[in-house]
């Protein structure tokens, strides 16, 4: 038998229920947009698909070196927590420095082993970038089957292990040393690695093809349940500093 006290509790939980889904959806009506750091060329914009986009013109390299030349400095998604917070978390293709790797082989006529490692990082970078391969190859010979280096070139020739040593997989690490300068204030990575792939040839020149790095993704600052204060519609508090509303 329903009684009295059931119907009460029934109404203040419905009530309860649509008074939090609308402070919910208030709030999300009015927090997304873009938000620009007060004095500054840095702003965040919030989409309402749930996504974000934080731009930079002005820091690193714009402002002090030209060292960098990438003003998307981070994107992924966000979400509302009450009336109160924004979470930001970096999409996960930038949030791990783990890249896949492309292989491309030809046996040249000398008793050598060449890597090539190409990637889209631009030329006046090289200098700041070196690298680590790691191979593994058939130990018919040799009973330490890989082999491991760093090198200041992408052009990396090596003496082989025996003849005809058939190198059965391939892994690169690459650092990258951002301007001194800039270090204190540098939130990106200083090194990435490549998923490890099976290769299994007898060929001796090897290219290595790394198509999505660039320096970009060296920079770019990563985020994992990263909090904005909600302080009003129109502005926003990150880091003590206050984002403004821009439309």
């Amino acid at each position: 038998m329903i009684t009295l006290k059931f119907l009460i509790r029934l109404f203040i939980g419905v009530y309860l229920v649509f008074l939090l889904t609308s402070c919910a959806s208030s709030n999300s009506t009015y927090t997304f947009g873009s938000y620009q750091k007060e004095n500054l060329m840095r702003y965040i914009h919030l989409e309402k698909n749930g996504n974000f986009f934080l731009y930079d013109s002005a820091t690193y390299g714009h402002q002090k070196t030209q060292s960098r030349n990438c003003p998307l400095v981070s994107f992924g998604t966000w979400k509302n927590h009450g009336n109160k917070f924004i979470e930001l978390n970096t999409a996960d293709n930038i949030l791990y420095p783990i890249l896949d790797v492309q292989v491309a082989s030809k046996s040249i006529n000398n008793d050598s082993l060449s890597f090539e490692i190409l990637t889209n990082i631009p030329e006046k970078f090289m200098n700041k970038v070196s690298y680590r391969l790691h191979l593994k190859y058939d130990g018919e010979y040799d009973f330490r089957n890989e082999i491991s280096g760093r090198f200041k070139t992408n052009l990396i020739t090596l003496k082989q292990p025996h003849f005809g040593v058939k190198i059965k997989s391939i892994s690169v690490e690459v650092f990258y040393e951002p301007n001194r300068q800039l270090i204190d204030d540098y939130n990106g990575f200083s090194a990435i690695s490549t998923t490890e792939l099976q290769v299994d040839k007898q060929d001796n020149y090897f290219i290595i093809k790394i198509p999505d790095l660039d320096i970009c993704y060296f920079e770019y600052e990563r985020y994992e349940g990263e909090y904005l204060r909600i302080l009003n519609k129109n502005e926003l508090l990150w880091n003590n500093e206050i984002y403004l509303k821009k439309d």
